[in-house]
């Protein structure tokens, strides 16, 4: 957090401050959702296109943005491997993904898969940031 100078040179009072942080997080959600919302859409237009295994059609949203995340990763990555290894390397909690995903041939680095998923924007789906930062709260101001 800045120091309490520094805020109020540029805001003029810590209320102000709080006003301004909490608009920037309003909207940060907000873009966030539709991101979200445009994401299940295109993966429904995939599996509509037979592009994304048909198993993943009965997932929750929230297992289908990581599955489906963690699928194109692993079809970039791992073009040679069937499709049942990579519904199964797809369905692998996302906390042992690098791993399993390196133990394939070609056996890429985790960091080729964490740059390739940063790459095809998919990253925050697989590796979620709000689940290690759930307890922080933007409260609103007075």
């Amino acid at each position: 957090m800045p120091d309490m100078s520094t805020i109020v040179r540029h805001f003029g009072s810590w209320r102000k401050y709080r006003q301004e942080v909490f608009k920037l997080y309003e909207a940060e959600q907000s873009m966030q959702a539709k991101l979200r919302a445009r994401k299940l859409a295109d993966y429904v237009r995939l599996l509509d296109h037979n592009k994304l295994p048909e198993v993943f059609r009965q997932l929750p949203d929230d297992e289908l943005l990581a599955a489906a995340a963690k699928f194109l990763v692993v079809d970039r990555l791992g073009p040679n491997l069937t499709a049942d290894e990579k519904i199964e390397l797809s369905l692998t909690p996302s906390d042992l993904f690098a791993h399993s995903l390196h133990r394939t041939q070609p056996r890429p680095t985790t960091s080729a898969i964490e740059l390739t998923a940063h790459g095809m924007q998919v990253f925050d789906d697989i590796w979620p940031l709000e689940e290690d930062i759930s307890h922080l709260k933007v409260s609103p101001p007075a």
